[in-house]
């Protein structure tokens, strides 16, 4: 008899093709229990809880994903409010016209004439 034991996950690891490690982890759960079956002996007690195991690595797996994208999400609003407070902070600046008339220009050549 095959011993799935070893397929069970030790720690949870995100694994960039989302699924991958819980559908493998199902597969390798299906591929023990044919073998078993023909063999006339499985043992129930690890077979299902290898299925458990799966089953809620797919659902960790989509909620640790979702997290991300909200996080991202989140993350992309701050920089766009922060770009946004920043473009507030200079309008104003700029529609202060006694920002305008802090500069004064004087000429060391005297017979330059103003106009």
């Amino acid at each position: 008899m095959a011993d799935i034991s070893s397929l069970l996950p030790t720690s949870t690891t995100k694994t960039t093709s989302g699924f991958s490690t819980a559908q493998a982890l199902k597969d390798a759960v299906a591929q023990t229990l044919t073998t078993s079956l023909g063999a006339g002996q499985f043992d129930v007690g690890t077979i299902s809880k290898a299925l458990a195991t799966a089953d809620v690595a797919v659902k960790r797996q989509y909620l640790t994903d979702k997290q991300t994208v909200i996080q991202n999400k989140v993350a992309g609003y701050d920089l766009l409010s922060s770009a946004l407070d920043s473009i507030k902070t200079n309008m104003t600046t700029l529609n202060n016209i006694a920002s305008f008339n802090t500069m004064s220009a004087t000429s060391s050549d005297q017979s330059a004439k103003r106009q």
